[in-house]
């Protein structure tokens, strides 16, 4: 009787193996594609470019170099010259101050800051290249100044909720803003509800500015 055949068609176990692990080491390759391609996709979005920096664009440290003077530049129209696009907040202020100080007008706004410091007032907010507001007492000082930070206005606001500002502070900042000046070439306006100081016609030049006050301050009540 013939021997039996039976099992003669199986691969020995060691051959099963290695086709196994054959078939599981090539079908790693699409996944550590689509792995590769996901890790470059994030670093883009984060601003990174899929590859390692190189090594112009980083300093001893690794840390990125500082971005050239044109790579910061705005784009700008046809005929514009790139420097033109940037924003000097003080280019539409038109306020004018004295050449020659008189009384605190004419004055740095840091100069004028300084000295109300002095007679209390604490510093409230403040516009880049348009005006500073200082507190005091009851009262909110706006200093408006023109394009070299000189001072050029004042006004005098009661903060919320008084209403009014009394007789005798008007007299009595009058002579801290103005002593012994010539009042000539100003423009004052002593109301109940607010107190204006004007060199020459600044308060036309300053109405958008006091519009926006008012409108934040009315806010405020």
């Amino acid at each position: 009787m013939p021997p039996s055949r039976v099992g003669a068609g199986r691969r020995p176990a060691w051959q099963i193996f290695a086709l196994g692990l054959l078939l599981a080491v090539a079908g790693q390759g699409p996944v550590m594609g689509q792995y590769s391609s996901a890790q470059g996709a994030i670093q883009t979005l984060l601003g990174g470019p899929p590859d390692s920096l190189s090594p112009s664009s980083t300093g001893p440290e690794g840390v990125g170099a500082p971005a050239s003077a044109s790579g910061t530049r705005g784009i700008v129209g046809p005929g514009l010259a790139s420097d033109a696009v940037q924003y000097d907040p003080a280019m539409d202020n038109r306020l004018t101050s004295p050449a020659t100080p008189q009384g605190l007008f004419g004055r740095p706004i840091l100069e004028v800051e300084r000295t109300l410091r002095a007679y209390g007032a604490r510093p409230y907010s403040y516009a880049f290249g348009k005006y500073s507001r200082l507190t005091f007492s009851v009262y909110l000082i706006t200093l408006l100044f023109d394009r070299e930070r000189k001072l050029g206005g004042v006004v005098v606001s009661p903060k919320p909720p008084f209403t009014q500002v009394e007789p005798k502070v008007q007299q009595y900042l009058m002579k801290v803003f103005l002593p012994q000046a010539d009042l000539t070439g100003f423009q004052t306006i002593l109301g109940r509800t607010r107190m204006e100081i004007w060199f020459q016609e600044n308060q036309k030049s300053a109405k958008s500015v006091l519009e926006t006050l008012d409108n934040k301050d009315r806010f405020l009540r």
